[in-house]
């Protein structure tokens, strides 16, 4: 019996130092992971980083969040974390440049939005020519409802696309010789519409949404949405 008792006491000192020390171990590896938690108060803010910075995104879990950046060279996506209440994951500064991270929260009862928008810039020299190659280089844009009745500005050679809520069933076109339609990607499907900046100009890009609640119920708050943006195609400068 004391043999017995000896034994269990040995086994649960084991266990306590060997959880003592996986607690350590997990503290020690978030705190190397992040150096700042962004929260909905930076929504409508710019923010500077250096190249290699990460930051948590913590909107809080009151909303089903979906985040996105409008350029994923300059700042992306590089973790998602289950371990942090309310986050939506950890993102990095890729390198020197701009960036755009917007976010789009709803609840389904009763059905509300809201969006988060955070401007980015990125410091930090790029070295000898890459200067050219940026100016060169094709960017991708996502405009969503929150851009509604605004004015864009895209370089000739940039891809825009568009992400409108998707409580409606979107009509999209676009009006204007500037932009061209392009096939939505098999893995973007979230996304309306998918256009290439061809040719220096404006494109009026309208969209009329049917409340998707009209299919599944009598009951529907929700009325027909209207989008609206302007679209100016510049020549790269």
């Amino acid at each position: 019996m004391k043999k017995g008792i000896k034994f269990l006491a040995i086994v649960l000192t084991l266990s306590f130092f060997a959880s003592t020390a996986y607690a350590q171990n997990i503290l020690t590896t978030t705190a190397t992971v992040t150096t700042r938690t962004i929260g909905y108060s930076y929504n409508g803010k710019m923010i500077t980083m250096n190249v290699g910075d990460e930051f948590v995104l913590n909107l809080g879990d009151k909303y089903s969040w979906s985040p996105m950046t409008d350029n994923a060279d300059v700042l992306d996506k590089v973790q998602s974390i289950t371990g942090i209440y309310g986050s939506q994951g950890v993102f990095k500064a890729m390198a020197p440049g701009k960036a755009t991270l917007k976010a789009i929260g709803k609840t389904t009862n009763p059905v509300r939005i809201f969006y988060f928008n955070l401007k980015i810039k990125v410091a930090g020299e790029t070295g000898g020519t890459s200067e050219d190659t940026n100016v060169s280089k094709s960017i991708t844009h996502t405009i969503t409802s929150s851009n509604n009745a605004s004015i864009i500005k895209i370089k000739k050679g940039d891809v825009l696309r568009v992400k409108l809520s998707d409580n409606y069933k979107w009509d999209i076109k676009a009006a204007g010789s500037s932009l061209s339609y392009m096939d939505v990607p098999a893995s973007d499907k979230e996304y309306q519409a998918y256009y290439k900046a061809d040719r220096v100009g404006t494109t009026i890009i309208t969209g009329t949404g049917k409340p998707a609640c009209f299919e599944s119920t009598s009951y529907c708050e929700l009325t027909t949405g209207n989008f609206r943006v302007r679209v100016r195609v510049v020549d790269e400068e």
